[in-house]
């Protein structure tokens, strides 16, 4: 029985940590600009509205996918759909390394959109929240954003540096999103070997989280949602 609790100590932590880093490097690629404003219009060409109107195509696309993404979730395995996220966005990241046009750019960032937020972001959650009990919920949460923000911070500093080894700003740009796609897959890789695959339950032929439309008027009479999405609206 102790053995038994050890390994399951072992597996939570180790989901935990690959959560958090496939988190903490998720959204680095799609918003490069936050960072390399001026050097990513040198590489792309780009103008400051076109600029803008990807990142507005990439919001859209984001706030489209965010209603569906919980119910993916149930449906499939959050594994696959994290090794999916990583290796999706890494390829969006290749295609993005190589500095098309504007066109390109938006559709680039629509890819960044569903990888990021419509397979990625509800089985982050989920794959967390299945870790423990109501009365972890606060610790496990906690470390996995303490743990995306470490991440993403150390990530940035490397990013920073490969950035310098280039001789000009167009190099650095292209150094940097071949960096954040190479750690990428390096993620996908570890989902695939260390996250447990947790498949939908299936009882008398039917799958045990099938939602319906009462699922849904349910969560939405709940005040604590509406509290949320106030909440995150104001962040």
């Amino acid at each position: 029985m102790q053995e038994k609790k050890q390994t399951s100590a072992v597996t939570k932590w180790m989901t935990l940590i690959i959560v958090a880093i496939a988190g903490g490097l998720m959204t680095k690629l799609p918003y490069l600009r936050e960072t390399y404003m001026v050097p990513l219009q040198e590489a792309t060409g780009a103008t400051k509205t076109q600029l803008g109107l990807i990142m507005s195509a990439y919001g859209i696309v984001n706030f489209i996918c965010y209603f569906p993404g919980g119910i993916l979730a149930d449906k499939f395995s959050c594994k696959k759909l994290i090794i999916f996220s990583c290796f999706g966005t890494a390829a969006a990241g290749l295609w993005y390394w190589t500095m098309p046009g504007f066109v390109g750019l938006v559709i680039i960032h629509g890819i960044f959109a569903i990888t990021t937020v419509f397979t990625f972001w509800a089985a982050m959650v989920k794959s967390i929240n299945n870790l423990g009990g109501p009365d972890e919920q606060g610790r496990l949460f906690g470390f996995l954003e303490g743990g995306r923000g470490l991440i993403g911070t150390l990530v940035a500093f490397g990013s920073v540096a490969v950035f310098g080894k280039a001789i000009d700003q167009v190099g650095g740009m292209k150094n940097a999103i071949m960096y954040y796609s190479i750690l990428l897959i390096i993620a996908g890789i570890l989902a695939m070997i260390f996250l447990q695959d947790n498949k939908p339950v299936q009882t008398d032929g039917k799958k045990k989280n099938s939602l319906n439309f009462k699922d849904f008027m349910e969560v939405a009479k709940m005040p604590t949602v509406w509290l949320c999405g106030a909440l995150g609206i104001c962040n």
